[in-house]
């Protein structure tokens, strides 16, 4: 465990007990390969889990002309 003050300075610290906490990364669900006849629409369904039961938020970038993405 590294602890430093706001100005990342190493600052001493000794415990003879303690709990960390490790935060795990959410896990996205396979999409899996997906096609479309041209010019027709392509919609799927995104998921994923987090370990730690955390709210998880969806977004995204770089996303092709004509593309959207709906996070609701």
């Amino acid at each position: 465990m590294v602890i430093s003050d706001t100005n990342s300075n190493l600052v001493p610290f000794t415990t003879s007990k303690a709990t960390v906490l490790v935060d795990t990364v959410p896990v996205t669900d396979q999409i899996g390969a997906k096609s479309v006849d041209e010019k027709s629409k392509l919609t799927f369904v995104i998921s994923a889990t987090d370990a730690d039961g955390d709210i998880l938020t969806y977004s995204v970038a770089g996303l092709p002309s004509g593309a959207s993405f709906d996070s609701a």
